[in-house]
């Protein structure tokens, strides 16, 4: 991945000093939210707060690992927003959400980007002819970026971006193996997924699942990370867990 100026330079000459600018701004605001939000004193409060207002586990914040085999489904516990995802990690949750995400609703075996992941790195099918690309090609020609890649992806150009993006995030995965974001930050080298602050946060910040009543992993976030990782034959990778279900953590 190249480095923030040489990017910097890339977007002048191929979109402009408005787009150019838009990135600065929103960068400089994202950087500003992460090192506040993001450093070691305020997860400790968070978790202290939570040990108050929740059930929760003693350690929120310890790493697991786990075989991306394993991972089969998404949860149906999970809220698609980054605020609900870290403000649960720790918490201890009973209900039938684990029996719930056991369907065909939430198998990661059905989902187009998995597909679309698989289909290029293993076929070697262009990105733009996987069907993922082609329905979120056709989102963005309609004016409906919200629901493509999370809302990242608000153009076309950023499309193509996030493609070389996964496909620098597959090489670096054959080349090096899988790192941990903890190796990634001892190690200084530049996350091919975007330029984030290293922070506390920063290190936490692997695929993050819940655990199911019998222990069962279960997708909350990092799902290109996961994908990825399924189609490279990767056999572990760090995790931290959101929610554990109550049966589970009695059994533990």
């Amino acid at each position: 991945m190249t480095g923030p100026f040489d990017r910097a330079k890339e977007v002048y000459s191929e979109r402009g000093a408005r787009e150019l600018l838009s990135r600065i701004v929103d960068q400089l605001s994202y950087q500003c939210s992460e090192r506040t939000f993001g450093s070691r004193t305020w997860f400790r409060i968070r978790a202290f707060v939570n040990s108050i207002r929740y059930d929760t586990i003693y350690e929120p914040y310890e790493i697991e690992y786990v075989d991306p085999a394993d991972v089969q489904y998404r949860s149906a516990r999970a809220q698609r927003t980054d605020r609900s995802r870290w403000k649960d990690v720790g918490r201890v949750l009973g209900g039938d959400w684990d029996i719930k995400s056991k369907s065909p609703e939430y198998a990661i075996e059905n989902e187009l980007l998995y597909h679309a992941i698989e289909d290029h790195f293993q076929r070697e099918v262009p990105w733009e002819k996987t069907e993922y690309v082609e329905k979120s090609l056709e989102r963005l020609r309609q004016g409906g970026h919200e629901d493509t890649w999370r809302a990242v992806v608000q153009s076309e150009e950023d499309l193509w971006e996030r493609c070389e993006q996964l496909d620098e995030l597959y090489d670096r995965i054959q080349t090096d193996g899988y790192k941990s974001k903890r190796e990634v930050f001892d190690s200084q080298s530049a996350d091919p997924m975007g330029y984030y602050p290293r922070t506390f946060k920063y290190m936490l910040d692997e695929v993050m699942i819940d655990r199911g009543r019998n222990g069962e992993p279960l997708l909350v976030d990092g799902k290109h990370r996961l994908f990825i990782a399924k189609v490279c034959g990767v056999e572990e990778i760090p995790v931290l867990v959101v929610v554990r279900h109550r049966e589970y953590v009695d059994h533990e």
